[in-house]
């Protein structure tokens, strides 16, 4: 059966998420791994015009919620995860295959469920007992937000102004999901288009 066709558009940002091999742990330190991301994602900033809202990397996968106003998410991502593929393999020295499968790109064409997917994104290493708060997480573009450290590329977000305190926002990043919501997100962030049944 043909794989189905990826929906290319400029209006809506697409939360994308791709996962290694077997689920197994990336093959290089996650401080590594973070740099060459944060360099990757500035230089596709301006070669691809994307703009990123949020970004988290996980021990095994990332998550990721992108606008691409040239309608070109899939060239921005088969460079973005070829040269992940090629650095991992670089510094492993380990040639085999390092992701599991496509990557899932899920279009958020409506405000509120923006919420759900931006939250679930930042929520992720938490959910995952990797940290107790949103802001405790180092592999987040959040710690840009709330000075852990500098950005590293820019961040076009929608929940927080660095002219305003994010304190509000922080707390009701860190408000729990109950077990049946978050299993609503997780699902629907699997669909061509984002929508949760919460």
């Amino acid at each position: 059966m043909p794989r189905a066709k990826r929906v290319l558009q400029s209006i809506y940002p697409y939360h994308v998420t791709l996962r290694s091999i077997n689920k197994m742990h990336f093959e290089l330190g996650a401080d590594v791994l973070w740099d060459y991301i944060c360099d990757q994602l500035l230089f596709c900033t301006y070669a691809f015009k994307i703009e990123i809202h949020s970004f988290v990397l996980m021990s095994n996968h990332y998550h990721m919620i992108v606008r691409t106003p040239n309608s070109n998410i899939d060239k921005f991502m088969n460079y973005f995860n070829r040269e992940l593929s090629r650095e991992i393999s670089l510094k492993t020295g380990r040639l085999n295959q390092k992701f599991g499968n496509r990557y899932y790109s899920t279009i958020i064409d409506n405000l509120a469920y923006y919420g759900h997917a931006y939250k679930y994104v930042y929520r992720n290493p938490v959910e995952s007992l990797m940290c107790l708060n949103v802001q405790d997480y180092d592999y987040s573009s959040l710690s840009f937000i709330t000075g852990r450290q500098p950005y590293r590329f820019p961040i076009f977000d929608t929940y927080f102004d660095t002219a305003m305190s994010y304190e509000p926002n922080i707390a009701w990043l860190n408000l729990h999901y109950s077990p049946n919501q978050h299993y609503e997100i997780k699902s629907a962030l699997k669909n061509k288009y984002f929508s949760p049944r919460i």
